[in-house]
């Protein structure tokens, strides 16, 4: 069987992660792009990391983006979020 390349949030994840973005919608002033951004990078990097053997080099947001393109992350982010039943909302 093939291991996975990416993994799922627990639920216990899942709960922290929609917690952390409910405080940052209510941050004052409202969070940049860019820290909207690096949540996003931060989120993918998790899940890649999760799914690697304990003694594979880790991602970080600064490998991530040397390695991948913008669409492959967002589409990683958002099989990410269904995987763990969570919606990908665009922040308006």
């Amino acid at each position: 069987m093939k291991k996975a390349l990416l993994s799922p949030f627990s639920y216990n994840e899942a709960e922290k992660y929609v917690l952390d973005g409910q405080r940052m919608l209510k941050k004052r002033p409202k969070p940049s792009s860019k820290e909207w951004a690096m949540r996003t990078l931060s989120t993918v990097c998790f899940g890649l990391n999760k799914a690697l053997p304990k003694k594979a080099k880790r991602y970080t947001p600064t490998r991530l983006t040397k390695k991948f393109s913008m669409l492959q992350i967002q589409t990683l982010f958002n099989l990410m979020m269904k995987m763990s039943g969570l919606k990908a909302r665009p922040i308006k």
